[in-house]
């Protein structure tokens, strides 16, 4: 609901054991899970669905 939040990954997701942006970007199996509330710009996200001007809300396994 708010920026600063951090969601839980689903049941049993392995990157579920991340509760950080940083340990999150630092898994390679694991995406970012992108805040979905409103902002006043674009967000600019990469491959693995983090952004560098959006906050990350949680950290979640990559699909293929």
């Amino acid at each position: 609901m708010r920026p600063d939040d951090w969601c839980p990954a689903p049941l049993g997701d392995p990157c579920g054991e991340h509760k950080d942006k940083a340990s999150c970007m630092a898994d390679d199996r694991c995406g970012g899970l992108p805040y979905r509330g409103e902002s006043l710009v674009a967000c600019h996200f990469d491959a693995r669905g983090f952004a560098d001007n959006c906050p990350t809300v949680g950290c979640v396994s990559r699909r293929p």
